[in-house]
């Protein structure tokens, strides 16, 4: 069961969503616009959440192209340090290394960079949207068996917003992404 989908588009799609929940507009899109979806729901009562981003007409310009790149690079180096031991603050941080390691984000000023929205780069999923919290506050130790949404919005006024959500589990080793969405449309 799909419950909401927070999206955003066009002029506006460097903002998580706009302009409140549930998210709607009468404009059409336009080729070139920018579009991300955060989709979110149930099966059987248990949460997933999971988002991506495409550009109408699939064939987007470098710079969207480099938003939506940089977004998948930063949630995969998340997930890429996921494992049983690691704190949910280290993992925060590893998203800040890999938001200060991008090219492409550094590349944008950070005065014109727009990142609103969600202060973090997830959270736990389960009967809802849950602890752990991947913030810098969280300190809780994860373990396998935790399911987590991983996600991230590199965003800029001018050019659009690249959004990126991941849910995986926590193995014994590591972390399983379980989404099976499509990730780029090129």
């Amino acid at each position: 069961v799909l419950y909401d989908a927070a999206c955003a588009s066009g002029a506006q799609a460097h903002n998580f969503t706009w302009a409140r929940m549930p998210s709607s507009s009468l404009r059409p899109f336009e080729r070139g616009d920018m579009f991300h979806m955060d989709c979110y729901g149930a099966l059987a009562g248990y949460f997933w959440d999971f988002g991506r981003t495409r550009v109408a007409g699939d064939v987007p310009t470098a710079q969207q192209r480099g938003l939506i790149e940089a977004s998948i690079e930063v949630v995969d180096a998340v997930c890429a340090v996921i494992r049983p031991g690691i704190s949910a603050s280290e993992v925060y941080e590893a998203g800040a290394r890999a938001i200060g390691e991008s090219a492409f984000i550094a590349s944008i000023p950070t005065e014109e960079r727009d990142t609103e929205g969600f202060p973090a780069v997830g959270h736990g999923i389960g009967l809802g949207w849950e602890a752990p919290w991947l913030t810098p506050a969280d300190h809780t130790i994860l373990v396998p068996g935790m399911t987590l949404a991983v996600e991230t919005l590199i965003g800029h006024p001018s050019m659009g917003g690249g959004f990126f959500e991941e849910n995986g589990v926590v193995t014994t080793d590591g972390f399983e992404v379980l989404t099976t969405a499509q990730r780029t449309w090129w």
